[in-house]
């Protein structure tokens, strides 16, 4: 893990779900965005759909390299959608 003398930015704001450097206020601002965009039954269901495409697909043994880090870099991209969307959830609650 990096230092704060070899990454002055990591003294300067803290790390989101994707591991990028932000003021904490960039950082709220960004998971109220994502919360705000899949608020409601509209974005649920666009999370269901996302999850089954990604979390929930089972990959075999005949999956190639490429295929399974295609797939994880996918998830990855889920997880941060779903951990923005309830740190938002929560900021917008107040709490």
């Amino acid at each position: 893990m990096a230092s704060n003398k070899d990454n002055p930015q990591r003294s300067n704001g803290v790390a989101g779900p994707d591991g990028l450097v932000r003021t904490r206020k960039a950082e709220d601002d960004l998971s109220i965005m994502v919360a705000v965009a899949l608020a409601g039954p509209t974005g649920d269901e666009l999370m269901k759909y996302i999850r089954a495409i990604t979390i929930e697909q089972v990959a075999g043994p005949e999956i190639t390299d490429h295929h399974l880090r295609h797939l994880e870099g996918m998830r990855y991209l889920c997880a941060i959608l779903e951990r923005r969307r309830e740190t938002g959830k929560e900021l917008r609650r107040g709490k």
